[in-house]
This record gives C-alpha cells, structure tokens and sequence, in this order.
C-alpha cells in the first residue's frame, strides 16, 4: 500500500488548508508539488477517513531546511506544469494497462 504525505498550509486570511503530495515533479529548473485537496474529518481525525478536493500544483523551493510552498501566478508556467502532469497520468495509465495485458494472458496461459 503506498503512503502519501499530506500536510497542511494558511491562505492570505489564515484559513487552514491540507494537501496529500502526489508527485514531486523537476522541469526547467524548478519544483513542482502536485497535490490533491484533502479533507479530513475532524470529529474523530482518523486519517482513513480523507475525502479529496481538486488537484493542484504548486511551485516549491527551499531556504536552507524551509520548504517554501508559492501558487503558480504565471499562465504559462502553469499551462507548462499541467500538461507535465497529464502526460504522467497518461505515462502510468499505459503501464496499468500493460500489467493487466500481461496479467490476463498469465491467466489464459494456466
């Protein structure tokens, strides 16, 4: 079972806001951090009970042991980070899809 990382950051008006890392991702010299929403529930605070919002991305970068985590204000950059991201998804689709292929015809062979 894979774990993710979700940690948890104040807006503009000190609002809280939790994100689970998906993937780090490096291109043109910058960090990326792809993260889903997430929503805990804070009755019992059971990390098992998580429900996700939308995905984002943010620019990363650090100052010494920080970790500075900044929106993407450019367009540009933003459009450029996003179809990194979908060709990823796309990327590990083709391979799910490969190792069921091999799965079945494992099953066909027995």
């Amino acid at each position: 079972m894979q774990e993710f990382e979700v940690f948890t950051i104040n807006n503009e008006e000190g609002e809280e806001h939790s994100f689970m890392l998906l993937k780090e991702i490096e291109m043109d010299g910058s960090t990326y951090w792809i993260c889903n929403e997430a929503f805990v529930n804070e009755e019992n605070d059971n990390p098992e009970e998580i429900t996700f919002g939308d995905t984002v991305a943010f620019k990363v970068s650090k100052n010494g042991e920080e970790v500075i985590i900044d929106s993407i204000e450019d367009d540009k950059e933003f459009e450029k980070i996003s179809s990194k991201w979908e060709e990823l998804q796309d990327e590990e689709e083709l391979e799910e899809e490969d190792l069921e292929f091999i799965e079945e015809d494992n099953q066909e062979n027995k």
